[in-house]
């Protein structure tokens, strides 16, 4: 909840882990940057500042998806990155958790 103290585990989980890996994921998926858009090989697309795919996760216009943050993508663009959170926190979740982001964070976690 946003009352909860800094040592909540709401509060510094961005993304079901560390802020800093919230962090490192936001950094090397966006650059920080919420407008990013990422065309993928298989026709699918990525969208906002944590790079959340359409195949699975947000409904566009372009991909068969199974929506499973029931939103749209176009609403990971915005400066406000609520339900980005509120979406990446249900990824990692999966049983693939942030797998679904090893590619992103492969230079991090190889300290490159």
């Amino acid at each position: 909840s946003s009352s909860s103290s800094s040592s909540s585990g709401d509060t510094h989980a961005v993304i079901g882990c560390s802020l800093p890996v919230g962090i490192c994921l936001a950094y090397f998926a966006s650059n920080f940057n919420t407008a990013t858009v990422t065309q993928d090989s298989d026709g699918s697309s990525e969208y906002g500042i944590f790079q959340i795919n359409s195949r699975s996760w947000c409904a566009d216009h372009h991909t068969m998806s199974e929506n499973l943050c029931t939103m749209l993508c176009s609403d990971l663009l915005t400066p406000n990155i609520e339900d980005d959170i509120t979406c990446a926190k249900r990824i990692v979740k999966d049983p693939q958790g942030m797998g679904s982001w090893y590619a992103k964070l492969a230079p991090w976690l190889s300290g490159d």
